[in-house]
């Protein structure tokens, strides 16, 4: 039986991204890059929180001392939602000012990988960075397009890269205790598509599932590169995915709706929704970011705070 998808948030985001999981609070977090909020949302209670950042934020994870870790236009943050209090975390100078940060994501071990992409997306002045939890920053890959979609399998030892320009899903070989990769390899190419690979997600057989920006559809390729499955989704733009829910079976797919035409927005009202695909699969966990020290209180019950 095919994959159903299911809209459960019509956000009307323009550009909806970075969906991660939170255990604790059993909810999903994600972002409107452009209209600058964090959104959460309850499978069970609907959105249950709205916050809003100075700037545009590109990415969010969550951090062992229930904060999370966001990436706005001139730096990574810590950010705590339970008060509103914001701090920079480390120092980072990337490149010409035609560059911003992308997606990013916590690999097995704590630390935070990140991506820049330039802003035009023709030149390849990209770079991945690992980023530890003293707010030290190191580039580990440099020459790239469109950094995107990241993710690790069950026990850490392969790595799945995107770069969304060239239309590539890259994997490496990982080692956990040290943050190395090697071998780099070609997982799967998407030259042939409409669309390009964007966010992605893995399963615990080792399956990505890759969201196709443009192409309407989540890919699932199994452990090998081959594709297994396509999931249609409602709209022209679905941007990133995350395994969660409480059996982690439940992928969430984010969408954008910038820039379409209205005839477009007629034809696909839910775009920059958030939706649901049940499967049977079971995702593996991200990780919270390793914080040095903990100032947060016990973690309470989220509430909506509007930061201008």
């Amino acid at each position: 039986m095919s994959l159903q998808v299911q809209c459960v948030q019509s956000a009307n985001a323009v550009v909806g991204e970075s969906p991660v999981w939170d255990s604790l609070r059993q909810a999903l977090w994600w972002v409107d890059i452009r209209q600058r909020r964090i959104l959460l949302y309850s499978p069970t209670l609907g959105q249950i929180g709205q916050w809003w950042m100075p700037s545009q934020v590109f990415s969010l994870n969550i951090t062992t001392c229930n904060r999370l870790l966001v990436a706005l236009e001139d730096g990574i943050y810590l950010f705590c939602p339970d008060n509103g209090e914001l701090r920079r975390h480390g120092t980072l100078v990337h490149g010409p000012c035609t560059t911003r940060f992308n997606d990013g994501k916590v690999d097995p071990a704590g630390r935070l990988w990140i991506g820049t992409r330039d802003l035009e997306g023709s030149t390849p002045t990209g770079v991945l960075y690992r980023v530890h939890s003293d707010g030290s920053f190191e580039p580990q890959l440099t020459g790239v397009k469109g950094s995107n979609g990241l993710g690790w399998n069950a026990d850490g030892s392969k790595f799945f890269y995107t770069d969304s320009r060239t239309k590539v899903i890259w994997s490496f070989d990982y080692v956990v205790e040290t943050g190395e990769l090697s071998r780099q390899q070609f997982f799967a190419n998407l030259e042939g598509e409409r669309g390009s690979p964007d966010g992605l997600s893995v399963d615990k057989d080792g399956c990505v599932w890759s969201v196709l920006f443009g192409g309407s559809c989540v890919i699932r390729f199994d452990s090998n590169g081959e594709e297994v499955e396509r999931v249609p989704v409602p709209v022209p733009y679905p941007t990133s995915c995350a395994f969660g829910g409480s059996d982690m079976k439940t992928l969430f797919v984010t969408s954008e709706s910038f820039a379409l035409p209205a005839d477009v927005l007629i034809a696909a009202p839910l775009s920059g929704a958030l939706f649901a695909i049940e499967t049977e699969s079971v995702g593996v966990p991200v990780q919270p970011f390793a914080e040095n020290r903990c100032r947060a209180g016990k973690l309470s019950a989220p509430v909506v705070i509007d930061i201008g």
